[in-house]
């Protein structure tokens, strides 16, 4: 029977696919949080599994999730330009 570990691992595994398939139909805040989730709920199992290179991975991919929210927030909140005046 599988541990608690191991079924957060699976449920990251679901959060990281459905994050894929729906990259073309969620905005980037939302895609982001879904790879933030996907990766702190892998890293634990890959931690306890001493798979360090997909542990490692899994930080890498959550750091980077982190970025573009970061990224994504910053640009919600700027004002819209407008084409017509940059010039």
């Amino acid at each position: 029977m599988p541990g608690v570990i191991e079924m957060i691992g699976w449920g990251g595994m679901i959060v990281l696919l459905t994050a894929y398939f729906l990259r073309h139909s969620i905005g980037p805040i939302t895609h982001a949080l879904f790879n933030i989730t996907a990766s702190s709920m892998i890293a634990p199992i890959c931690f306890v599994q001493e798979t360090w290179p997909v542990f490692a991975l899994q930080i890498a991919w959550g750091a980077i999730a982190v970025r573009d929210l970061i990224k994504a927030m910053r640009t919600r909140h700027q004002a819209p330009t407008d084409p017509a005046t940059e010039a």
